[in-house]
């Protein structure tokens, strides 16, 4: 499917104002873990990894995030797929990469 640049662009705007009624433009710069949660409309043959991507942009975009390079978005974890036809939405989790609830961080 070809989606052309004004269809991209309608979609982006979209989702940017949902982020705008769920959040505020934080700024983050430091190391994050980000856990993605998909539910989509239907059972479609989809790219995990082009979602992914699209909606790191749309963090950057945003201010949520500074930069989605790997010094800051350190470890991702999409722990699922699911169909939703009545509520399609990714849920996104933000964690410090240092903290303790998180399990994780620099590995020596």
């Amino acid at each position: 499917m070809l989606v052309s640049s004004k269809d991209y662009q309608n979609r982006e705007n979209e989702q940017l104002k949902s982020l705008e009624s769920q959040s505020k433009p934080l700024g983050i710069d430091k190391p994050i873990y980000v856990n993605y949660a998909f539910y989509l409309p239907d059972n479609r043959k989809t790219d995990l990894s082009n979602k992914i991507e699209s909606i790191n942009d749309l963090l950057v975009k945003y201010g949520l995030i500074t930069d989605d390079k790997w010094q800051i978005i350190k470890g991702i974890h999409a722990t699922g797929m699911w169909v939703d036809k009545e509520n399609p939405r990714v849920e996104i989790e933000i964690l410090d990469f240092f903290s303790e609830e998180n399990g994780a961080g620099e590995k020596s």
